[in-house]
């Protein structure tokens, strides 16, 4: 494989994507401001208003992403009590990695998912209940691994701004779950689909697998979690287009009716690395 060795390598490259992201909305913002002020006072005052707008519009769009997901994934807080080994898996993640510890959730799904977004220091991490349940503790770690790794090298906070400002129309939606008009979801929905995969980057799966197993040093252990990823599948209920890309895997299930836009939909979010193919990796080192 050529080009970065694991997700990590990508961490500048995310982190400049980052500063970039949120520009547009930003300087539309900041030319509406400047054009209304400079009409009422002079041309110097509005083009001063319209910087300033647009690059505080920049930053607050940045550091609203991830709030924002708040209200989409249907999960709760993942108490201590009630999830130990989940707790004191990550615990000991982020001490042996130096990362900070991110808020744990879960989603009351049977299938094996999880979910990560935010910045480094202010993480999500949303496990399904079947991949607490179905995995062993090895498995888990490297899956929770993997999940730091994401955070680490701010893909997942990259991955949070471009659910917000990429995908748009599609983040409430998904072929489980109905919210905004079909006809508003798909306005240039190949458009932002291939957008959000030019920010991602090629070979995403492939990478971040790299990474966990450079923190667990046991790549059997993710290997056999993937299989049984593939044997129980990931599909996830609630999931929705505009976050399937902030999954583990593909949470895209099939929808209920026979609605092209919906399949349409899922061939432009959904697939990213086969699991057998990532599972197949791992054998090999």
């Amino acid at each position: 494989m050529s080009g970065p060795r694991s997700l990590l390598d990508r961490t500048d490259a995310n982190r400049a994507a980052l500063r970039f992201l949120s520009l547009p909305q930003g300087v539309a913002a900041g030319v509406l401001a400047g054009f209304i002020v400079g009409l009422i006072a002079d041309w110097w005052v509005g083009l001063l208003a319209g910087v300033v707008v647009a690059l505080g519009t920049a930053y607050v769009l940045g550091k609203s992403a991830s709030v924002g997901l708040e209200t989409v994934f249907i999960d709760r807080p993942a108490a201590e009590a009630d999830f130990p080994r989940y707790h004191n898996l990550m615990e000991g993640l982020t001490i042996s990695s130096g990362s900070a510890m991110p808020n744990l959730r879960v989603v009351d799904e049977a299938q094996l998912n999880l979910a990560v977004y935010g910045p480094p220091d202010d993480g999500v991490v949303i496990a399904t209940t079947g991949l607490l349940d179905q995995l062993d503790r090895v498995e888990l770690e490297g899956v929770l691994a993997e999940a730091l790794v994401r955070l680490r090298s701010h893909d997942a906070e990259l991955g949070a701004q471009a659910a917000a400002l990429v995908c748009g129309p599609q983040i409430r939606n998904g072929p489980r779950r109905n919210g905004r008009p079909m006809a508003y979801v798909m306005f240039l929905a190949r458009w932002r689909s291939a957008r959000l995969k030019r920010l991602l980057g090629e070979q995403r799966e492939f990478l971040a697998d790299l990474a966990a197993v450079d923190v667990t040093r046991y790549p059997p252990g993710l290997g056999a979690a993937l299989e049984k990823m593939e044997q129980f599948g990931t599909g996830v209920e609630s999931a929705t287009w505009g976050t399937a890309h902030l999954w583990f895997a593909d949470p895209l299930m099939e929808p209920l009716d026979a609605d092209s836009a919906a399949r349409e939909l899922n061939e432009l979010f959904g697939g990213g690395a086969p699991i057998d193919q990532r599972a197949s990796l791992m054998a090999e080192l």
